[in-house]
Protein backbone atom coordinates (compact mmCIF):
# COMPACT_ATOMS: atom_id res chain seq x y z
CA UNK A 1 0.00 0.00 0.00
CA UNK A 2 1.67 3.59 -0.78
CA UNK A 3 1.83 6.06 1.62
CA UNK A 4 -0.38 8.54 0.74
CA UNK A 5 0.44 11.50 3.25
CA UNK A 6 -0.34 14.91 2.17
CA UNK A 7 1.19 17.64 3.43
CA UNK A 8 0.01 20.30 4.96
CA UNK A 9 0.14 23.83 5.26
CA UNK A 10 -2.26 26.12 8.09
CA UNK A 11 -2.90 29.42 7.80
CA UNK A 12 -3.23 30.90 10.94
CA UNK A 13 -4.07 34.47 11.97
CA UNK A 14 -3.46 35.90 15.25
CA UNK A 15 -5.37 39.44 16.65
CA UNK A 16 -4.41 41.17 19.61
CA UNK A 17 -7.83 39.87 21.05
CA UNK A 18 -7.08 36.64 21.67
CA UNK A 19 -8.91 35.37 19.07
CA UNK A 20 -7.08 32.83 16.56
CA UNK A 21 -8.27 31.52 13.01
CA UNK A 22 -6.92 28.30 11.58
CA UNK A 23 -7.60 26.60 8.04
CA UNK A 24 -5.68 24.71 5.94
CA UNK A 25 -6.38 27.46 3.24
CA UNK A 26 -5.48 31.03 2.40
CA UNK A 27 -9.56 30.83 0.75
CA UNK A 28 -11.22 29.52 3.57
CA UNK A 29 -9.33 31.86 6.19
CA UNK A 30 -10.54 34.87 4.51
CA UNK A 31 -13.74 33.52 4.83
CA UNK A 32 -13.36 33.27 8.71
CA UNK A 33 -12.23 36.58 8.69
CA UNK A 34 -14.95 37.57 6.63
CA UNK A 35 -17.55 36.16 9.50
CA UNK A 36 -15.45 37.84 12.13
CA UNK A 37 -15.56 41.13 10.50
CA UNK A 38 -19.30 41.05 10.10
CA UNK A 39 -19.61 39.70 13.94
CA UNK A 40 -17.92 42.78 15.03
CA UNK A 41 -20.14 45.13 12.65
CA UNK A 42 -23.32 43.55 14.00
CA UNK A 43 -22.25 43.90 18.19
CA UNK A 44 -21.12 47.33 17.06
CA UNK A 45 -17.20 45.94 18.65
CA UNK A 46 -13.87 45.92 17.02
CA UNK A 47 -11.59 43.23 17.09
CA UNK A 48 -8.70 44.94 15.97
CA UNK A 49 -8.17 42.79 12.50
CA UNK A 50 -5.52 45.82 11.80
CA UNK A 51 -3.65 44.89 14.67
CA UNK A 52 -3.08 41.32 13.69
CA UNK A 53 -0.30 38.77 12.25
CA UNK A 54 -0.77 35.99 10.07
CA UNK A 55 1.56 33.04 10.32
CA UNK A 56 1.97 30.10 7.30
CA UNK A 57 2.91 26.33 8.76
CA UNK A 58 3.50 23.98 6.60
CA UNK A 59 4.80 19.97 8.32
CA UNK A 60 4.99 22.35 11.53
CA UNK A 61 7.72 24.67 10.05
CA UNK A 62 7.44 28.76 9.79
CA UNK A 63 6.71 28.98 5.90
CA UNK A 64 5.75 32.29 6.17
CA UNK A 65 4.88 35.43 8.80
CA UNK A 66 3.83 38.88 8.13
CA UNK A 67 2.86 41.59 11.01
CA UNK A 68 0.39 43.79 10.88
CA UNK A 69 1.22 47.25 12.95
Amino acid sequence: MKNTKQKQKYHIHFTHDDLKQMDKTEEELQKQMQVVRNFSDDIHMEFGLDKCAKTVLKRGKLVHSKFNT
